[in-house]
C-alpha cells in the first residue's frame, strides 16, 4: 500500500478493480434512487434463477516476466472464496497442507511450473468455543427435528402391535411371446388368511383388467396399467400367514369377438420394501387331440381354469402336496411387472426398529414379510440363553 498520488496503476490492479465496488447503502441514496433500488430489489436477478446472491474474493498471481507487460495469459487464480446470504462459505480449491501441491504451468515460452499449498493458518478454536459451537449445533438439530415433527403432525396412523401394513404400488408394463394379437390382462390379488386388502378407490373389485393392446413394432404389447393395494395383517403368529400373490390371466379377443386364453401366471409380492421389476412366465391349458386346436382357431374358446387361484397353490389348500398329474399345459408368453412396496410396522423398542430398518434396506433372505419382528425377538432370546449357559459354565469351572 502507498499514498503516492503519482504512482501509475498496474495492469493487475486495473483488472482487479471490478471486484472492489460495493452496493451503496440505502441511507446514502436520494429519494429517486431509493425508489429505483426498491423496485429493482424486489426480485434480484440471482434469485430468479434459484441462486442466492454471493460475494466472491479471488486470490490471484501474476507470473509475467519483467520487463514484459502483464497480460491475461500471465494471470492465474490461486483460490476463490465466496459467501452467500445464508452464510455458507465456499472455497475452491480446498486446503492441501501435508498433501500433494497444486500445480500451475504458465503459458510463457519457457513454460515454468509452479507448486503451491493452501494452508489454514487461523488460530485453533478454544475449547470453550468448541463446546459452545457443539451446543449451538445440538440446539439447531433439535429445532429442525421439532419442525419436521410439526410438519408430519400427530395424525399419522400407526398399525397395531404385532401387525404389518404393506402398501403395494405396481404396474403391468408389457408382454411378449403370445400367439394371438389384441391382448388384455385380467389380474387380482390373492390375499392369505389373516390379512385383508383395501382398494384405494373405494370398494375393492372382484378383478381388474387392462385395456386391449395391439402388437407394436417391437413385438410387444404395451399396457402401462397401474394398480395399488393396502394390505393389513392381523396380529397373529407369522407361521400362520403366507405371502400375497398377484394372479394373472392373459386373454385375446379379435374382431369376431372370439376370446382365447393366452396364458396364466402369478407373481409373489416382494418380501422386502423397495422397487422390483419381475418377469412372469405364463402357461395355458391344452385339450386332447386336434379337435381342441381347431376349435381354438376357428371359433375361439379353449380349456380354462374354473378357479384362477389354481395357478399357484390356493390359499385355502390344507394338504402337504398339491398334485397336478394329468393336467396338460403348454408354455406361453411373458408379462413384465413393476412392483413398489412400502412396509410399516410398530417397533417394540429402538433396537427392534433399527433391526427392521436394516432389513428393509438390505432385504431379508428367507424371512417372511409378516415375521420380521418375531424373528428379531427369537434371535435375541436365543442369544440371551446362550450367554446364560456360558456364564454358568464359567462359574462351574471357577468353582472346580
Amino acid at each position: 500500500m502507498t499514498d503516492d498520488a503519482d504512482l501509475p496503476e498496474t495492469y493487475f490492479a486495473g483488472q482487479i478493480v471490478q471486484y472492489r465496488p460495493r452496493r451503496p447503502r440505502i441511507a446514502d441514496l436520494n429519494v429517486s434512487q431509493r425508489r429505483a433500488e426498491n423496485v429493482a430489489g424486489i426480485v434480484p436477478p440471482s434469485k430468479r434463477n434459484g441462486q442466492l446472491p454471493t460475494t466472491e474474493m479471488h486470490l490471484m498471481a501474476d507470473f509475467s516476466i519483467p520487463p514484459g507487460k502483464p497480460s491475461n495469459d500471465s494471470e492465474y487464480i490461486l483460490c476463490s472464496i465466496s459467501i452467500d446470504t445464508d452464510g455458507l462459505i465456499r472455497m475452491e480449491p480446498d486446503f492441501n497442507a501435508m498433501k500433494r501441491p497444486y500445480l500451475i504451468q504458465t503459458g510463457q515460452t519457457s513454460g515454468e511450473m509452479y507448486e503451491y499449498f493452501i494452508e489454514h493458518a487461523s488460530d485453533p478454536m478454544a475449547r470453550i468455543d468448541m463446546e459452545r459451537e457443539s451446543q449451538l449445533f445440538r440446539a439447531l438439530y433439535q429445532r429442525h427435528q421439532e419442525y419436521n415433527a410439526f410438519l408430519v403432525g400427530t395424525q399419522f396412523k400407526m398399525p397395531p402391535k404385532n401387525a404389518h401394513w404393506i402398501s403395494l404400488f405396481g404396474e403391468i408394463i408389457d408382454g411378449e411371446g403370445f400367439e394371438y394379437d389384441d391382448l388384455f390382462v385380467h389380474f387380482l390379488l390373492d390375499v392369505p388368511s389373516g390379512c385383508k386388502a383395501k382398494w384405494d378407490l373405494g370398494k375393492e373389485p372382484s378383478h381388474l383388467s387392462t385395456q386391449i393392446s395391439m402388437k407394436q413394432s417391437d413385438n410387444r404389447w404395451h399396457f402401462g396399467c397401474p394398480f395399488a393395494w393396502l394390505l393389513e395383517s392381523e396380529p397373529v403368529p407369522s407361521d400362520a400367514l403366507s405371502r400375497p400373490q398377484l394372479l394373472i390371466e392373459v386373454v385375446s379377443v379379435d374382431s369376431w369377438n372370439r376370446y382365447r386364453i393366452e396364458g396364466y401366471g402369478y407373481a409373489n409380492i416382494p418380501e422386502s420394501a423397495g422397487n422390483e421389476t419381475t418377469i412372469v412366465h405364463t402357461w395355458r391349458p391344452v385339450g386332447d387331440g386336434i379337435i381342441s386346436q381347431l376349435r381354438r382357431f376357428f371359433i375361439g374358446g379353449c380349456p380354462e381354469l374354473d378357479d384362477i387361484s389354481y395357478v399357484s397353490v390356493p390359499s385355502d389348500f390344507q394338504g402337504k402336496e398339491l398334485s397336478r398329474y394329468g393336467f396338460r399345459t403348454t408354455p406361453s408368453g411373458k408379462i413384465r411387472l413393476r412392483l413398489n412396496t412400502v412396509t410399516q410396522m410398530r417397533a417394540k423398542s429402538s433396537t427392534d426398529g433399527r433391526a427392521f430398518a436394516s432389513k428393509a434396506r438390505h432385504g431379508p433372505s428367507e424371512t417372511q414379510y409378516y415375521g420380521m419382528d418375531k424373528g428379531v425377538e427369537d434371535v435375541l432370546q436365543a442369544f440371551k440363553r446362550a450367554r446364560r449357559r456360558l456364564l454358568e459354565a464359567r462359574g462351574i469351572l471357577a468353582v472346580d
